[in-house]
């Protein structure tokens, strides 16, 4: 079978990279890991006569793609003998301004959207995120601005503390930490994901945490993750599938979240009329060139909604978006550059251990984690340029400093 042939070449590419770096922390084996979990998921609950399209293929060749990328930087083990010296500190002038303004926007916000707790009947979650999309209630960008920050600055607290566990910066963690999860009432699971995994992985490059370690996290990790989802599902779409049981309403979100995007991007594979010419994979540049020029067109990050499988679904994994610019010759093209861009940034974490090196690679897996879901990057790369500047902004020498 196709599908069970690409489960044994990755695990042998997996088995190749970690005979060389000996490291299961690397983005090759959460890359791995994401497209073993796709085609299992294929091959446990789709017919024989599916997971043996040789178009299933298609996502090995794309993992080889990222492999080969990947190993420009990382084909042999690093050295990381001098780092252990390092400690780290918020600057003392900015450190107190800084929890202050998260609290003071963390309750402004809550305090926006406090009437509508009175007078909406969904939860308190989906509460927030209405009113966080509302313009009336918040400029356009803010919330979107306060969303990344608030979160990357807890992150990168949680990294100093890492590196210097003194009682200074573990009480800075513990006053970060109302403000931070408040913001998460008005963030999408995504930005749950983003924050748990960042976290995880800030805590396992800098401690080196032994492999053994690894997998006792990542399965803790996961069962968390298919947790929140599964609650969250229930929460987010309790009137939208009202005459279907809890089990019911998990059975069907299963398929559209985690069978139904590979469905998706074979049918785009198959039906796809006009490719976009950059419009997809450069959406970004060609939003700030419509600024300039109205002509220019922006597609949409929200794909048509397909109905397949029995379940609806608007996302055709990570390698739908860009295909749907020229093609799979192009989709390898870019897996092989990311692969290039995440070899460079891990090689960076192993070898120096900076803490910006540290937190944007952290921030930067989560992307990785979606592989099988949909591409968030290149379709929300602004988000992605926000979450640059502020690690950039924040690991700068003139808000940490940096003890010997």
């Amino acid at each position: 079978m196709i599908s069970l042939a690409c489960v044994i070449g990755i695990l042998l590419f997996l088995f190749l990279d970690f005979k060389i770096v000996r490291n299961l922390a690397s983005p090759l084996v959460l890359a791995g890991g994401i497209w073993l979990m796709q085609y299992i998921f294929v091959l446990i609950f789709m017919p024989l006569s599916f997971s043996d399209d040789w178009r299933m293929g298609l996502f090995f060749i794309c993992f080889v793609s990222f492999f080969v990328g990947f190993k420009f930087f990382t084909y042999n083990r690093f050295s990381t003998s001098f780092w252990r010296c390092q400690k780290y500190a918020w600057n003392p002038i900015i450190r107190i301004p800084l929890i202050i303004s998260m609290y003071v926007f963390s309750a402004i916000t809550i305090a926006k959207c406090w009437s509508e707790l009175n007078v909406r009947s969904a939860s308190i979650w989906q509460t927030m995120i209405y009113c966080m999309n509302e313009n009336d209630l918040f400029e356009s960008g803010i919330s979107v601005i306060f969303l990344n920050l608030i979160p990357i600055i807890f992150m990168v607290s949680v990294g100093i503390f890492t590196y210097n566990p003194s009682s200074e910066n573990r009480n800075n963690i513990l006053f970060m930490l109302p403000p931070t999860m408040s913001i998460l009432l008005f963030s999408s699971r995504g930005g749950w994901f983003l924050l748990l995994i960042a976290l995880v992985y800030i805590y396992v490059f800098v401690k080196e945490v032994s492999n053994k370690k690894i997998l006792v996290f990542s399965t803790v990790m996961l069962v968390l993750m298919f947790f929140i989802w599964g609650y969250s599902s229930l929460d987010k779409f309790a009137t939208t599938y009202a005459h279907l049981s809890d089990f019911e309403k998990l059975q069907y979100l299963f398929s559209s979240y985690f069978i139904n995007p590979t469905l998706n991007f074979l049918y785009l594979f198959d039906n796809i009329q006009e490719f976009g010419y950059g419009k997809y994979t450069f959406r970004f540049i060609c939003a700030v060139l419509s600024s300039l020029f109205p002509d220019v067109e922006v597609v949409e990050t929200i794909s048509p909604f397909l109905y397949l499988n029995g379940a609806k679904s608007n996302v055709y994994t990570a390698v739908g978006w860009v295909f749907r610019d020229f093609g799979m010759m192009w989709v390898y093209f870019v897996f092989f550059v990311m692969g290039i861009f995440y070899g460079f940034m891990y090689k960076k974490v192993v070898e120096t251990k900076e803490i910006f090196f540290v937190v944007l690679l952290s921030v930067m897996m989560t992307p990785i984690a979606y592989f099988f879901f949909d591409d968030i990057f290149f379709s929300r790369f602004s988000l992605w340029l926000q979450r640059f500047i502020f690690v950039l902004a924040l690991t700068s020498p003139v808000l940490l400093v940096k003890e010997r």
